[in-house]
Parts: structure tokens; C-alpha cells; sequence
């Protein structure tokens, strides 16, 4: 069975692994969710091409299955208030 400090320690490379927004020095290239001055094409500033917002989407599921496995091993470790 996999350990909390090993659970605790993928959760904390997966948020390393997260990706911001890509941004090109020409600003046609950059994606419209970079943000600020980074993109200067016609598309919305809320439309990500360039796969982030999928790519983080599917590390937010494995960090909310570790966030849930690490509470289910407090449960089991930590006494209840109420016993």
C-alpha cells in the first residue's frame, strides 16, 4: 500500500508539473490566456489554444485523488474527537 509521505510527495510534483500559458516573443503565436500584452491576435483573452487548461485539468483530478487519499489515512491514524 502506498504511504501518505508518498502520496504527500506525488501530490507535491505534480503541482511542480503544472504548466502556465504559452507566450511567444511574437505575440501572434502566444496563447490568448497568457495574458497582458503577451497575445495580440483576434481571439478571446478566456480561449486557451495552446492545451494547458486541458493538461492542468487532468493534474487537478490526480491531486484531488491524492488530496482524498491522504485524508482517508488521517482517519485511519488520527483519533476521533469523539471516541
Amino acid at each position: 500500500m502506498i504511504t501518505w509521505h508518498e502520496i504527500n510527495l506525488i501530490r507535491k510534483l505534480l503541482i511542480e508539473l503544472k504548466r502556465s500559458h504559452y507566450i511567444c516573443d511574437d505575440c501572434w503565436y502566444s496563447c490568448p490566456k497568457s495574458g497582458g500584452d503577451n497575445y495580440c491576435g483576434r481571439l478571446s483573452p478566456d480561449v486557451c489554444t495552446c492545451g494547458v487548461d486541458v493538461y492542468n485539468k487532468k493534474i487537478e483530478k490526480i491531486l484531488a485523488i491524492c488530496k482524498t487519499q491522504i485524508e482517508a489515512e488521517r482517519e485511519d491514524v488520527l483519533p476521533s474527537k469523539f471516541d
